[in-house]
């Protein structure tokens, strides 16, 4: 759902009105796209509420982007889990830095579908392919052995 203008806005801003009024618990919300609002004060009333104070009744609102740079800094700032898959612009990558540290180099190079996941709770970066299956985790990919060409620890 684009949330950006007109009618979008409207049903994005309904939805959160919805939820928060039920009390709605165990949602999530997946919203594509989220790179088309440019700063935190585009985003409907209702709607922030619920990126707000959804996560004390297990809503949670999935925010996808092409583009990490140009995703609101409210959106970023709250995000508990980040996933990137390839990622060419030198931008993007180096705003990914505060995710992966010295992982970043290696979004570069990712091979089709395979993407790397970051937990904010744990501090935990893990490389996985494009089953799923992780190929290496851990909190310092300096130690990695398996990262993608291009990363830090190829051999």
């Amino acid at each position: 759902m684009r949330v950006n203008s007109g009618r979008e806005a409207y049903q994005a801003n309904a939805l959160g009105y919805v939820l928060l009024e039920r009390e709605a618990e165990n949602v999530v919300v997946v919203w594509d796209e989220v790179q088309r609002i440019r700063t935190g004060k585009d985003i409907p009333y209702y709607f922030r509420q619920l990126l707000d104070e959804g996560r004390h009744r297990d809503t949670w609102v999935w925010a996808i982007a092409r583009r990490p740079v140009n995703t609101p800094v409210l959106i970023r700032s709250i995000a508990e889990e980040v996933f990137t898959f390839r990622l060419h612009s030198k931008n993007d990558i180096s705003l990914m830095e505060d995710y992966f540290s010295e992982a970043a180099p290696a979004i570069r190079h990712l091979p089709k579908y395979h993407y790397f996941t970051y937990a904010d709770e744990t501090g935990i970066i893990e490389y996985r392919d494009d089953k799923g299956q992780v190929i290496w985790a851990g909190d310092d990919p300096a130690t990695a052995k398996d990262m993608p060409a291009g990363g830090l620890a190829i051999e």
